[in-house]
Order: structure tokens, then C-alpha cells, then sequence
């Protein structure tokens, strides 16, 4: 019975298009005019029937519904880092030996209860530490914070176009940027856009290295508004020579975006929104994507707030009751 089903759902499977969902977020480190020092950035989002939350499984069927997301950024006016070392000092440095079976057969009594002092005193003095940098951030740090917030919805005539498909066409991908697109090492980038470097803006890459075989280098955010999502779909393809895969799957291993060779990049514009809004939104959301709208909202909202949620109606929105 249980190869049976299996057998159905996999054939059902490939009759569909199977579809992965990844989601970034890179606003700058630092900006002083939105309020300083990068904190966090958390939302939601619901791409047609996929959601932030499977992000990581892989579906089947292409997009379907509205597009929209709500998030948040949180900054600091000040630098969290030089605010901790003022008042904790640096972190407790980690004794440099361990006592594991292979050492301590060679070790004396008293080298072994020495060994043993520094690695109680670094336990100490890390939930010191610890303790400090709480009171710290409860004190001094979060008192500063300002928070962004922002909501996205697509029109309703929304139609995603998809690359034409190739011959080893495997699944599709989509990759969505809330935010402008941003922290793409030139690899990622247009012909043009390496032509034109000027009008992008430029910084010290958030995530790579030469310890991931990038160079610690200048990355760049596309142009764009903060208020919008940007996505852009891009292929799976099966391996030529399933014999001399360097992976446990069937199909090419498709590298992180931002060191990738370049997509296309469709906007989805956006307004901001206040705290009120969001938490609001956020629970709608959750819900599922015909529920994400302010079309029931009952608080305040701005002249361009109100246009905005009444050009994004979808016939297929619906009431969420608590």
C-alpha cells in the first residue's frame, strides 16, 4: 500500500511544475538618516500559495493568487558593539586546551585541576558577560531603537512571466528581495549594470569571504525603494551526466543568487505602514494569501494608504473572524 502511494504522488509530481521559494532581506548595515545601526529585519511573506515559512521544501504547481509580505526593520542610533565593550568589556577568551581522552592520559594531577580552574573561571565569567550585555541592551540600546514598516501587494492583473524552459528544465525558483536588491557581487550584475557601477550603491559584502571562495570585496544594492518586494524566477536544470554528480540529487546545484549570473528583477511597489498596521496585517497573513489585505481595517490610515489598499483588491480576497 505505502509503495503504491508513493509511487502515485511521485507520478502526479512530475506532471506539475515543482517550485522553491527563497526570501532576502539586506538593508544597509548603516544608515544614518533611517535611524542608524542595522538591528534586525523580520515579516512575513506570501508568494501566491508558497509561504515564507516553506521556504525551505519544495512545492509543486506555479504561482497562484496574491503576492504580499509585511515587514519590519529595526535600527539603533547607537553602535551595539562599542556600547557592550564600554561597559562589559571584551568577551572571556576560551581557555586553549580541552581535557578529552586523547590529552589526558599525558597530563599531570596538577596540570589537570589547572586546566580544570580555567575553564570554570571562563564559565563565570562568560555568564558575567552575559548578564552584562542584557542589562546593557535593556538600559542603553533598546531605548534607541526606531522601527521601518512596510506592506506589499500585487495588482490584481499580476501575471509572472517565466524564462523559457530549458531542455533539462528541472523546477523553477523564485527569489524575492524585500527591499531594493542589494549585497550582489558582480557576478550578479548586468552588463550594463557593471558599466554603470555609479549609480548603484556600493559596500563591504554582508556575507562573503575569501573563506567561501569570494573575495572580501565591494557588493552592490540594485536601485530601487525600500517599500517594495523585487523577484525574479530562475531554472533547476537536471545534470548532462547523472554518473558525475558531485551531489546526493539529480539535478545542478544552483548557487546563492547574489554570486550568480544575473535574472531579471520584477518589481512589486509598496507603501510604508505603522506598527498598528502591521501587527494587524501580520495576523491576516498567517491566515493564508487570500487573507493578507487592510480591506476590513478599521483603524486609521492616510490618503495614500487608502488608494493604495483599494487599487491591491483581489476578488478572491477573504474576511479572516477571530
Amino acid at each position: 500500500m505505502f509503495t503504491l502511494l508513493s509511487f502515485q504522488a511521485c507520478s502526479l509530481a512530475q506532471e506539475k511544475d515543482s517550485f522553491s521559494l527563497v526570501i532576502n532581506t539586506m538593508p544597509l548595515k548603516y544608515e544614518e538618516d533611517k535611524g542608524g545601526y542595522l538591528i534586525d529585519t523580520k515579516g512575513i511573506l506570501r508568494f501566491g500559495q508558497y509561504s515564507q515559512a516553506s521556504m525551505f521544501s519544495k512545492k509543486y504547481g506555479k504561482i497562484e493568487g496574491p503576492i504580499a509580505s509585511a515587514w519590519y526593520i529595526t535600527r539603533s542610533s547607537l553602535n551595539e558593539k562599542e556600547i557592550i565593550l564600554k561597559h562589559c568589556g571584551n568577551y572571556p577568551i576560551k581557555p586553549k586546551e580541552y581535557l578529552v581522552y586523547s590529552n589526558i592520559k599525558n597530563k599531570s594531577k596538577n596540570e589537570i585541576n589547572e586546566i580544570e580552574f580555567q575553564w570554570k573561571n571562563y564559565h563565570i565569567d562568560s555568564n558575567l558577560h552575559g548578564d552584562c550585555r542584557f542589562k546593557v541592551k535593556k538600559e542603553y540600546i533598546e531605548p534607541s531603537y526606531s522601527n521601518q514598516y512596510y506592506y506589499v501587494k500585487a495588482l490584481p492583473n499580476l501575471k509572472i512571466t517565466y524564462p523559457k524552459k530549458h531542455e533539462r528544465h528541472a523546477s523553477w525558483q523564485a527569489i524575492v528581495f524585500k527591499g531594493r536588491v542589494g549585497d550582489l557581487t558582480s557576478e550578479a550584475l548586468t552588463s550594463e549594470q557593471k558599466n554603470n557601477l555609479e549609480d548603484l550603491r556600493a559596500h563591504k559584502c554582508y556575507k562573503w569571504s575569501r573563506f567561501l571562495g569570494v573575495p572580501q570585496k565591494a557588493c552592490y544594492d540594485l536601485q530601487g525603494k525600500d517599500s517594495s518586494i523585487y523577484y525574479g524566477i530562475r531554472q533547476e536544470l537536471f545534470k548532462e551526466n547523472k554518473s558525475s554528480a558531485k551531489y546526493s540529487v539529480n539535478t545542478e546545484h544552483l548557487r546563492d543568487i547574489r554570486i550568480y549570473p544575473p535574472v531579471k528583477w520584477t518589481e512589486i511597489k509598496g507603501i510604508k505602514i505603522n506598527k498598528e498596521m502591521y501587527d494587524y496585517v501580520y495576523q491576516q497573513c498567517r491566515q493564508g494569501k487570500d487573507y493578507c489585505h487592510f480591506n476590513n481595517y478599521k483603524g486609521s490610515l492616510t490618503k495614500e494608504q487608502k488608494e493604495y489598499i483599494k487599487t491591491v483588491t483581489w476578488k478572491t480576497d477573504k474576511v479572516y473572524e477571530k
